[in-house]
């Protein structure tokens, strides 16, 4: 049975890593259920393993009061299997939502530091050149017409024109700002670039959803990326008429981008040929944002594009006044007049504010689910094994008195007391934590798709809370034993 649970685990360990990037959830409940039912098998067998183990060990049988503890241990584990099982995979489940939940919040905040470095940034798309649809699958219906004329249309006008027609002074909010645009090149799309192996291998992608990446890659001009850079603190770049570079901070993108930098893949934009500058993607992005979503921004040399009709312009700026109430006010004007768009809503603002209120609930959010959750099963376990333990303690009153009349001394007693409690409690704990380690693997995944990265920070402190409380039960779970059996 030993060996059956512990084959049961490993095939359903090796089946969540092997297919953790196109496993169904179907497929993921079936093996958190043969994880459950190996779980069980695992404790109602482990005591009979341990007793045959440690009893062929005779010189660590023998030795002061093992021969006891072993036994004790035996009988305890065999009568409290359900119990054990259930309390190692709360415990289970308390490591991975709360590491989970701390990631997700520790990425957040560090987002608003990293990324949210002005105090607003509007987007206006003036094309539809890099904006791509499939007309099979959207119809000809009479709505879907009438969006994607909206999306064609070239007004002509800059963002500070329409908030001139709405008796808005735009700059005059700002101490700093700068007014920079993006284009799009048809020779350059996201599958050319990338490939359709790294896009199936490295992102998931199914054959026949290719096409959906066929749409053109953001271009933005090394001088306009350089007034971008010096509004958020980054380093300006420098490009050879013949040189290009990305501009990126989604880590699954990053990765695949790299790889063709690496390579030296040579881009065309507009005729001209453009090797890369550097061997990696620079991080950071042109939006105002909490969390890294730049799939990729191309950095090329200003007479790379020169002529060209740009596709989307962004206007970002640091307020003059960072008074409290008055960025708020400046906020709800800028964000009124964005609403009254005549191109129905291709004007977008991102104000400082509003990502910082929107990161903190998501963090709020995930952080008490996670601690919730986390601390009531982390409790719940620990007390659950204190409350035995106790009891316990108190049927086997009888036997530490028979140890005494033998001629154990109150040290040894104690020792044997202690070795007891601590395997009964650090048994469902160590499966618990082989459990984690595969079940990190699949939240790691997911937490890439929200990129919140610290999972080692994270892990960290759900480790120091488990330590404290379960090992704080422990203790006085191993005091208050040791007092009643002494009496």
């Amino acid at each position: 049975m030993f060996l059956i649970s512990v084959v049961s685990l490993g095939y359903a360990y090796h089946a969540v890593i092997t297919d953790i990037n196109d496993m169904y959830m179907n497929d993921l409940y079936k093996w958190i259920v043969v994880g459950c039912v190996a779980t069980v098998l695992f404790f109602w067998s482990v005591s009979g393993m341990l007793f045959r183990i440690v009893s062929s060990m005779k010189n660590v049988y023998y030795k002061g009061l093992n021969s006891f503890v072993v036994r004790q241990m035996s009988s305890r584990v065999n009568t409290n299997v359900l119990s054990i099982s259930v309390i190692c995979l709360m415990l289970f489940v308390t490591i991975c939502v709360l590491s989970s939940a701390l990631a997700v919040k520790n990425s957040l905040n560090e987002g608003i530091a990293k990324y949210a470095r002005a105090d607003v940034s509007i987007s206006k798309t003036q094309s539809s050149d890099s904006i791509y649809y499939d007309e099979d699958e959207m119809g000809n219906d009479s709505e879907t017409n009438d969006l994607l004329k909206k999306l064609e249309v070239t007004d002509g006008k800059s963002i500070e024109d329409v908030y001139s027609e709405n008796n808005v002074d735009l700059g005059s909010y700002f101490s700093d700002y700068v007014d920079v645009h993006t284009y799009t090149c048809p020779a350059l799309t996201i599958r050319n670039y990338l490939g359709d192996e790294a896009l199936i291998d490295s992102l998931g992608i199914d054959v026949n959803a290719l096409s959906s990446y066929e749409g053109t890659e953001e271009i933005i001009s090394q001088s306009d990326y350089n007034k971008v850079a010096k509004i958020y603190d980054n380093a300006e770049l420098q490009l050879a008429d013949d040189e290009y570079a990305i501009l990126a901070n989604y880590r699954i993108f990053v990765k695949i981008r790299d790889e063709r930098l690496q390579e030296g893949k040579e881009i065309e934009v507009y005729g001209n040929k453009l090797k890369p500058v550097i061997s990696y993607c620079i991080d950071g992005d042109i939006e105002l944002a909490t969390q890294p979503l730049n799939t990729g921004v191309f950095i090329v040399p200003d007479s790379a594009i020169e002529g060209a009709q740009f596709a989307k312009e962004y206007f970002i700026g640091k307020y003059a006044n960072q008074d409290r109430d008055v960025i708020q006010d400046s906020d709800t004007i800028i964000r009124n007049v964005s609403k009254k768009d005549e191109l129905g809503g291709l004007i977008t603002v991102n104000t400082k504010d509003n990502v910082k209120a929107a990161s903190v609930g998501v963090g709020a959010i995930a952080s008490f689910i996670g601690m919730y959750i986390g601390l009531i099963f982390l409790i719940s376990g620990a007390a659950i094994l204190a409350l035995k333990e106790l009891s316990e303690s108190t049927d086997n009153i009888e036997r530490y008195k028979m140890l005494r009349k033998l001629g154990v001394d109150q040290h040894m007693i104690n020792k044997a007391l202690f070795s007891q409690m601590g395997l009964f409690f650090v048994f469902p704990l160590a499966l618990a934590i082989v459990h984690s380690v595969f079940g990190m693997m699949v939240s790691t995944k997911i937490l890439d798709t929200m990129e919140a990265y610290d999972i080692a920070g994270a892990i960290g402190i759900t480790a120091a809370i488990v330590v404290i409380i379960y090992g704080g039960y422990f203790l006085i779970t191993y005091l208050c034993s040791r007092k009643i059996i002494s009496e």
